[in-house]
C-alpha cells in the first residue's frame, strides 16, 4: 500500500470489529449498536419510565439476539437476514423511545471506541489511498466517526444504514445487506478512479465485497485482509494459499 504505484488505491473498510473495538470487545465482539444502546440507556437514567422502557427492550433483543445466532451457527439463516432482523428490532423497538438529541449525544460518545491505533494505521499509508466505510452501522453514528477521523487527518467516506423518521415512527430506508454492501463496492470501482483495491472486514458479508471489488478491478488487482475474523468462511478465505487474502488477530 505504500509502494509507488500508477494508481491510486482505495481502502475499503467494515466498521463493527475491524476499525471498532467497543467497550467490551469480549462479550460484544464489537458490534458498535450494542454499545450504542448500553450509552443510550446511561443518558436515560435521568428519565426512570425511559429507562426501564429501554432496559425492557435491551433484554428482549439480546434473547433474539442468541436465538438469531444458534440459527445462523445451525446454517439456518444467512448472516445477513440476522443482522438485519437485529437492526430492525433497534429502529422499531428501541429508537422510538429516544429524542433525535440522545441518539446525536449517544453516537458520539460511541465513536470514540475505534481502536486507538486505527487513525494512526491509516493516517501512515494516507498519501496513497482513500478510504471508505461501508458497514451496516447506522450512518448516524459513522458520520460522528468520519468526523473524529479527520480530526487526525483521516480523511474517510462513510456508507452505512440509514434511518428515517416519519408520520408512522422510525424505519430502514435501505437495509445494508451482503448483496448492498457489494453493490456500493462496485459503484465506488466502476468509474475507474482506482487502479488497487483494499478490502478489510471480519465476517463472511465481507466477503462479497472482495468478490464485487474483485468483479470490478480484477482480482490481482485486489487484496483481501480478515482482521478479528468471526465467522469460518472468512478465515477459510483468509487462509486459502491460492487468494491474495490474509488474516490477522489483534
Amino acid at each position: 500500500m505504500t509502494r509507488p504505484a500508477a494508481h491510486k488505491a482505495l481502502v475499503i473498510l467494515d466498521f463493527d470489529g475491524t476499525l471498532y473495538r467497543g467497550l467490551c470487545p469480549a462479550l460484544c465482539r464489537g458490534i458498535a449498536n450494542a454499545d450504542l444502546l448500553v450509552v443510550l440507556c446511561l443518558i436515560s437514567l435521568s428519565q426512570p419510565r425511559c429507562f426501564f422502557r429501554l432496559m425492557r427492550e435491551a433484554v428482549r433483543l439480546q434473547k433474539l439476539q442468541r436465538r438469531l445466532t444458534r440459527a445462523y451457527e445451525e446454517k439456518r439463516l444467512s448472516l445477513s437476514s440476522a443482522d438485519g432482523r437485529l437492526i430492525r428490532f433497534f429502529v422499531h423497538r428501541i429508537m422510538p423511545y429516544c429524542t433525535p438529541a440522545a441518539l446525536d449525544r449517544a453516537a458520539a460518545l460511541v465513536s470514540r471506541l475505534c481502536y486507538p491505533s486505527a487513525w494512526r494505521a491509516l493516517s501512515a499509508v494516507r498519501s496513497g489511498c482513500d478510504f471508505v466505510v461501508v458497514s451496516k452501522s447506522f450512518h448516524f453514528l459513522l458520520e460522528k466517526v468520519r468526523q473524529r477521523a479527520a480530526v487526525c487527518d483521516v480523511h474517510l467516506r462513510v456508507i452505512g444504514t440509514r434511518v428515517r423518521r416519519g408520520d408512522a415512527g422510525w424505519r430502514v430506508e435501505v437495509p445494508m445487506t451482503r448483496e448492498e454492501k457489494a453493490f456500493q463496492v462496485r459503484e465506488l470501482l466502476m468509474d475507474g478512479a482506482y487502479g488497487r483495491a483494499v478490502v478489510i472486514g471480519d465476517t463472511e458479508d465481507d466477503i462479497g465485497m472482495r468478490d464485487a471489488a474483485a468483479e470490478a478491478l480484477g482480482a490481482e488487482s485486489v487484496a483481501f485482509i480478515a482482521l478479528n475474523a468471526k465467522d469460518n468462511e472468512i478465515k477459510g478465505i483468509a487462509r486459502a494459499r491460492d487468494r491474495p487474502a490474509q488474516h490477522l488477530k489483534f
